[in-house]
């Protein structure tokens, strides 16, 4: 099945195919993202290949979020793991912010995709569409980041380790960034309870 990576935009407008195509080449200049259908102005899924489009090793789906639609479903599903989920004052704010997603790019990771130029390839679509229509990113095993792509919400696996760059909310409504070792167990409670963990290295806003 593979994993997904998904960036949830506030837009209705579709991304632009030709921006990540783009973006994809100047990754890797074997790079493609290949529409499948009609293609522009309205596509709904591509494939991203190096060289062979029989052989992708990521699908990118566009899932509108409205009525009954794969892409509410998505969003239903992550409000429902909202109340579980730490820091608390950042689900709150992801919970307002889910309301307001209006389409779902979901980046379905396949087999090969850890070999060259997949890595690259991969962040510079992600990058792309974040780039063109906004919006937040959601990892499968990783979680949530906020607008400046720093994760907010606890989602790693507890045997993660390596360093990570995070985010809590403070109570005015802005975020204070810092890169903290996902393995260290002192700095994951005091982000889970939104605090900075000491001795993390600030970023500057």
């Amino acid at each position: 099945m593979g994993t997904y990576l998904r960036v949830l935009s506030l837009s209705d407008r579709c991304a632009s195919a030709r921006a990540i195509a783009r973006a994809v080449q100047e990754a890797d200049d074997r790079a493609q993202f290949v529409i499948d259908g009609e293609g522009e102005p309205a596509w709904t899924q591509a494939t991203l290949c190096a060289g062979d489009p029989e052989e992708p090793f990521a699908v990118v789906e566009r899932n509108p979020v409205a009525g009954d639609s794969l892409g509410a479903a998505e969003i239903a599903e992550f409000l429902e793991e909202m109340s579980v989920a730490k820091p608390a004052r950042a689900a709150e704010w992801l919970k307002g912010y889910l309301g307001r997603v209006r389409t779902v790019y979901a980046l379905q990771i396949l087999h090969g995709s850890d070999a060259d130029p997949g890595p690259a390839v991969i962040r510079a679509a992600l990058d792309a569409l974040c780039s063109d229509v906004g919006g937040i990113v959601q990892a499968d095993a990783e979680g949530f980041t906020n607008e400046a792509g720093h994760h907010i919400l606890w989602g790693f696996a507890d045997g993660a380790s390596g360093p990570s760059t995070m985010a809590v909310l403070n109570e005015d409504g802005s975020w204070t960034a810092f890169r903290m070792d996902l393995g260290d167990t002192e700095a994951r409670r005091a982000f889970c309870a939104g605090q900075v963990p000491p001795g993390a290295q600030r970023l500057h806003r």
